[in-house]
Formats: structure tokens, C-alpha cells, sequence
């Protein structure tokens, strides 16, 4: 079986397990299907997500493993009948912005489900349901996975290990403080017109942010520095 078609398999199983736990009356809460994620080969009879090679993400640069929007930026589609009303059923936001984690906060909102504890995510239910345009508030901030290349992969360009995007702007940068970069997205999806020259403050604003959250997670295999930690392994407790 091609891998492109595993998620049919995950589709099926899940129909039969929410009609089940309807019948039981049982939460259900998603589920994460397991093709978003490579080594990934698209269907031989049609183009599919893109990694290099695979396809295009234009008119966003980069693709899959990289820290510009070409793979970090997603679509996201929601059906909520009932809760989604009027004219916005239907209906496109191409200005909203959020992360991941907000989208778990919001749905504790939606579902009227107390978390157990603090979430990170902000509540942007309404936005969800096309109530309201708002995006999240605080920065988000990227780090290259020590698995993913700094260099080539299917391009002729260095890939960033750092990148944080705070509104309008996203500041992308190498550990050792090579290759900056801003842009002004809602101007410059394609990350093509490098502003940083421009913009001193808003550079040294957010890289002094993007340092301060990455200093907060351990050092890994993209940080040149890794290698020279000594990491000594932990005496057994008597």
C-alpha cells in the first residue's frame, strides 16, 4: 500500500470509532493522521503536500522542514454546524493568525470543557466559528528540529535555525547570528523583500525575544554549541 493512502485507513477506523462513541455517549475528542509527516511520497497520479521535489507551495517560499511559510503556514478548515451561522458559513478569513495551541484552547471554549490545567494557547474560539477576525496576541516563536537540514534539502539556500513571528512581522536568524531576516508578511508572503537593514529596532526588539524563548528549551543538535556540551550521565540512585 502507497503510504498516500494510509490516511483512507485512519479516515474509515475513526468513522466507525465516533459513531461508536455516540452511541455510548462517550467524548471523542480528534485525531492526528500520520501522513502530514515525512519521509513523505505523494499519490503517483497526483500532486499532494509539498516537499522538495513533490510540488509548490507558491507563492510561499520554502517547503517542508523549513522555517519560512512555505512550511510553517497551514490552512484550516472548519465545519461546526450550528455554531458557524449566517453568511460566514461558507465563508474565507485570510487574515486571522494563530498557532496550534491556541487551537486546543479554543476548543476547550467551544466544547465547554474546563482544562485541567494552564494551557500556553489563547482563546480564539470566535475567530473559529467566524465571529470575530482577532489572532493570538503573543509572538510565535520556531526553532529548526536538529534533524532538519541547515543547508540544501532540495534548495540552493541556507535554512534558518531560529524564527519568530510577533503580528505583522517575522524575524528569522541563524544560532550564530548569521543571515537576518525580516519581513513584512501581510505585504511580502513569499518572504522575498528582506527588510532588515531597514527596520534596526524592530530587528533588535525581536531578536532579543527570539533569544530569550530559546534559551528557555534545552540546546540540541542545531545549535553548534551541542557539541561541545558534555553531557554526563545520571549515577544510579542506591
Amino acid at each position: 500500500m502507497q503510504r498516500s493512502e494510509i490516511t483512507t485507513g485512519f479516515v474509515d477506523e475513526a468513522l466507525k470509532f465516533i459513531d461508536q462513541t455516540q452511541a455510548d455517549q462517550r467524548p471523542f475528542f480528534n485525531l492526528w493522521p500520520d501522513d502530514v509527516h515525512g519521509p513523505w511520497w505523494p499519490p503517483l497520479d497526483k500532486w499532494g503536500g509539498h516537499e522538495p521535489g513533490t510540488g509548490t507551495s507558491r507563492p510561499f517560499r520554502g517547503a517542508k522542514t523549513w522555517m519560512y511559510e512555505g512550511d510553517i503556514r497551514f490552512p484550516l478548515i472548519v465545519w461546526a454546524p450550528g455554531l458557524i451561522i449566517g453568511e460566514k458559513n461558507g465563508s474565507t478569513n485570510d487574515t486571522s493568525v494563530f498557532s496550534a495551541i491556541d487551537l486546543n484552547r479554543s476548543l476547550c471554549t467551544l466544547t465547554g470543557t474546563k482544562p485541567s490545567e494552564k494551557l500556553d494557547g489563547e482563546d480564539l474560539s470566535e475567530t473559529i466559528i467566524g465571529k470575530s477576525t482577532a489572532s493570538r496576541k503573543a509572538a510565535i516563536f520556531w526553532r529548526r528540529p536538529p534533524d532538519r537540514p541547515g543547508f540544501g534539502h532540495g534548495f540552493k539556500e541556507d535554512n534558518p535555525d531560529l524564527a519568530v513571528r510577533d503580528g505583522d512581522w517575522k524575524y528569522l536568524i541563524n544560532h550564530g547570528g548569521s543571515d537576518p531576516q525580516l519581513y513584512n508578511l501581510p505585504k511580502d508572503p513569499g518572504e522575498r523583500q528582506n527588510l532588515e537593514a531597514k527596520h534596526p529596532k524592530i530587528v533588535t526588539r525581536l531578536d532579543k525575544d527570539l533569544r530569550a524563548w530559546n534559551s528557555t528549551i534545552p540546546i540540541d543538535g542545531s545549535d553548534p554549541i551541542f557539541k561541545k556540551v558534555k553531557i554526563r550521565p545520571l549515577k544510579p540512585k542506591r
